[in-house]
């Protein structure tokens, strides 16, 4: 009897499903496994013959297992006789039919994704690798044979070939590995969970002998809970004799098959643009103290609320190119921002569908008005964090003196040479950051005088620069600073950003068709 004839008899008297048989046949045909009874008939004919091989075991292990002989000498008829098959736990017997795809398929629906794509992923029960490891032992030795675990078909490659042209059908859309929507199927099997558990224990439970291999120093020391790699270096460090005290071989059959759960995952969709904030009491993240919330609402949410909405996602993340304080206003064309839209269930592929979301934000409140909204990479937040120091930003300070200021002394301010500050780390922002002292770089000034008390402070900065404190001077933290050049005290009463000097968003051509007028006063 030649090595296929006795494999194929071996894994139905263990019954083994069809779909199995052909696995650890190696078989790579798609189309076999859609329907492996009329498309192999003469493998299963060879159940109609003189039965399985001769069962072969070793004393110790006829010892370890009594059923085994029995049990290696039934000839069955796999899944007919409503057995489970101790090869896939019923995934590929019971789990991977029209019924099932229909029943997922509905399920997803359900869930109200947009997609024009999807790809299909599996999370399989680890204790399939370990029964695998069994059987192929219990094969090779019973039938003299000598496979490895590269010979066989992957389960996930067979439920993919049979069900995937199933969900196309039933979805109307194409099959992509490269899809932004992915359905996920987690198998479970809880009959059979204890097998997973005992190797586990074996590994890292038990001190490590003297002389054992390197594997068990490695593996002992870290409880993370069973993975894939733990498993699989547990059934190649072990030795047959240990796994066969640990594990029966064959794999005892399951009284029950596996159960299975979905969950849809959208990948994020990146928004970027530009917000101008015109308001002096608004954060522009939630502001929440010890508990207690400070501002009512904050940029970020009025910029993402409006977008989960419209997309239906069940998160966002929001990150800006620097940002200001509650008190400080950000005009001209804004800051630019990045909106990560975790999990939306409604794709935006189209600048009409941005300028509609822009429109939305923009119509909702006159705190923040938002322009340039575009979709973007998922690099577009490093884009953010380039340059962050080297970049420049704008403001305008409205400034008042303690003792009137002539026009001359005012003069000192003006200037097109690079002023360089040595900055502390401010008194209000130290217990949020460390304690150091930081050189930035005032590129150059100009001033507009009101009266004799107070002006107005035009400068440009390297990004970083703390612009009240080189006002007010922070207690002398920062030097020089404008009390200094003045030789009088001096005060900051507002401030706004006129400018943020990144090339990034692009600029789209209709930006000045938004909701709000600029405000640059």
């Amino acid at each position: 009897m030649d090595d296929e004839s006795k494999t194929v008899l071996m894994l139905r008297s263990l019954h083994c499903c069809q779909r199995c048989v052909l696995r650890f046949l190696g078989r790579k045909n798609i189309h076999v496994y859609a329907n492996p009874l009329e498309s192999c008939p003469s493998l299963w004919k060879l159940e109609d013959g003189e039965g399985g091989p001769k069962q072969a075991s070793t004393d110790s292990e006829v010892d370890h297992n009594p059923d085994q002989a029995k049990q290696s000498e039934l000839k069955s008829e796999g899944s007919k006789d409503g057995e489970i098959c101790p090869a896939c736990l019923g995934i590929l017997q019971s789990l991977c039919d029209e019924q099932t795809v229909e029943k997922i398929c509905c399920d997803v629906e359900a869930l109200k994704y947009d997609f024009k794509t999807y790809m299909l992923t599996l999370a399989l029960p680890l204790q399939l690798d370990i029964r695998q490891h069994c059987l192929l032992t219990h094969l090779n030795e019973i039938c003299k044979l000598s496979l490895k675990s590269t010979d066989i078909t992957p389960i996930k490659d067979v439920f993919k070939w049979v069900c995937g042209r199933l969900f196309s059908y039933r979805f109307k859309v194409r099959f992509s590995p490269k899809s932004s929507f992915e359905v996920g199927l987690s198998f479970e099997h809880q009959e059979t969970q204890g097998e997973v558990d005992t190797l586990y224990d074996e590994v890292t439970d038990k001190e490590p002998a003297h002389k054992r291999q390197k594997f068990w120093k490695n593996s002992h020391k870290k409880k993370e809970g069973p993975t894939k790699q733990l498993i699989g270096s547990a059934l190649r460090g072990l030795t047959s004799r240990h796994l066969k005290r640990l594990l029966p071989h064959p794999p005892v059959i399951p009284q029950s098959g596996s159960s299975y759960s979905i969950e849809c995952l959208h990948e994020s969709v990146f928004l970027a643009g530009r917000y101008t904030k015109h308001s002096r009491h608004l954060s522009q993240t939630p502001w929440i103290l010890e508990g207690e919330r400070k501002t009512e609402s904050s940029v970020e949410e009025h910029i993402c609320e409006p977008i989960q909405e419209a997309l239906r996602a069940a998160d966002y993340r929001f990150a800006s190119s620097g940002r200001e304080d509650v008190d400080v206003r950000t005009l001209g064309k804004g800051r630019p921002f990045v909106v990560e839209v975790v999990n939306p269930r409604k794709n935006i592929v189209c600048v009409e569908e941005c300028k509609g979301l822009q429109e939305e934000i923009n119509k909702r409140t006159s705190d923040v008005g938002v322009r340039d909204l575009q979709i973007v990479g998922k690099d577009a937040t490093m884009k953010l964090k380039e340059g962050e120091t080297e970049k420049k930003k704008s403001y305008m300070a409205l400034v008042r003196v303690a003792a009137p200021v002539s026009q001359e002394n005012l003069d000192k301010l003006n200037t097109d040479q690079e002023i360089v500050l040595k900055q502390k780390t401010p008194i209000r922002v130290l217990h949020r950051r460390p304690l150091a002292t930081r050189e930035r770089s005032v590129h150059s000034m100009t001033t507009e005088r009101i009266d004799d008390l107070n002006f107005k402070l035009f400068l440009c900065t390297q990004a970083g620069t703390y612009i009240k404190e080189f006002v007010h001077g922070d207690l002398g933290r920062t030097q020089p600073n404008v009390g200094t050049i003045l030789n009088t005290d001096a005060d900051i009463t507002e401030l706004d950003v006129t400018a943020v000097h990144v090339d990034w968003p692009p600029e789209l051509d209709d930006s000045s068709k938004r909701t709000h007028t600029d405000i640059n006063n």
